[in-house]
């Protein structure tokens, strides 16, 4: 039986599906699954490879070496401590970060982020 999506997987995956469509070979990003249950010993093991809590859903490259973040939330979903705490250093670095929770919002906060770069 396939595994069902909750809604911000179907969220980023309709995002991700709309950004490929949009610019075909133009959009560059990557997405840091950091969802599913883990074992003490798996959860120890990822985070002495570099996982992150708190990093958002999409890291966009946005050219001259410069990458933005969009955390996705459905509905009323709110950001995790660790998820605000890096929104925080996001904006106090120059990082572009948007927070958004719909396909348009995020679609327009990726959109931006190219622009400015």
């Amino acid at each position: 039986m396939p595994k069902r999506h909750n809604h911000e997987d179907l969220l980023q995956i309709n995002v991700v599906r709309h950004l490929r469509d949009r610019f075909p070979g133009r959009v560059f990003y990557a997405s840091v699954n950091q969802k599913g249950t883990r074992s003490n010993g798996e959860q120890i093991k990822l985070h002495d490879m570099g996982l992150l809590a708190g990093v958002p859903d999409l890291e966009l490259m946005l050219g001259d070496g410069r990458v933005g973040y969009i955390e996705l939330k459905y509905g009323r979903g709110r950001q995790t401590k660790a998820q605000k705490a890096f929104e925080a250093y996001c904006k106090a670095n120059g990082y572009p970060y948007a927070l958004c929770h719909d396909q348009q919002q995020a679609v327009e906060a990726a959109e931006n982020m190219w622009r400015e770069a």
